[in-house]
């Protein structure tokens, strides 16, 4: 087997190559879905099928609430929703197979620790109208506090909510 690493939207790839794509967590950054739904669906033969993850809208609402609440500037994210993943597949030519969503939730030993974590897979969600020196400093504290008073871990720290909308689906 050999392990190739490519731009979402330009796979370097044959038409037709693939019997089977498998992504994960991987939709939800290209800025056009709709393109990178096309690029599967070129490199997939007449039967192929594509399956994923991707993140949903519910993901670290958390975090965007206690951002709004210390008056921070709101994270936005942009993930589609399950129906925008289902209308979106079908634009590229898919026919669905089947879509879920499932929310997960991690703990956190602080809203930092979260923050890092994100930095750490090249995740950090875009701010808007935000200065990189927004994260710190007192509004950084004050949207900790609300966030440790809002969405408390079971043992400490805090909860953070993943949406994973599970996807597959086939050439028509």
């Amino acid at each position: 087997m050999k392990l190739v690493g490519a731009d979402i939207d330009t796979l370097p790839f044959s038409d037709g190559l693939f019997d089977l794509l498998v992504s994960n967590l991987a939709y939800q950054w290209p800025p056009d879905t709709l393109t990178s739904f096309k690029e599967a669906y070129r490199v997939l033969n007449e039967r192929g099928c594509l399956a994923f993850t991707t993140l949903g809208p519910q993901t670290l609402f958390e975090m965007r609430a206690a951002c709004g609440a210390a008056s921070m500037p709101v994270m936005q994210m942009g993930f589609l929703t399950q129906d925008e993943v289902v209308s979106t597949l079908i634009k590229a030519g898919f026919a669905v197979s089947s879509i879920e969503s499932r929310r997960f939730t991690a703990q956190y030993p602080a809203l930092r620790s979260l923050l890092r974590a994100l930095r750490d897979i090249g995740a950090m969600p875009q701010q808007v109208n935000a200065s990189p020196t927004l994260l710190k400093g007192t509004l950084l504290k004050k949207a900790a506090a609300v966030y440790s008073e809002r969405f408390p871990g079971p043992s400490g720290g805090i909860t953070a909510t993943y949406d994973v909308i599970f996807a597959a689906a086939r050439k028509r």
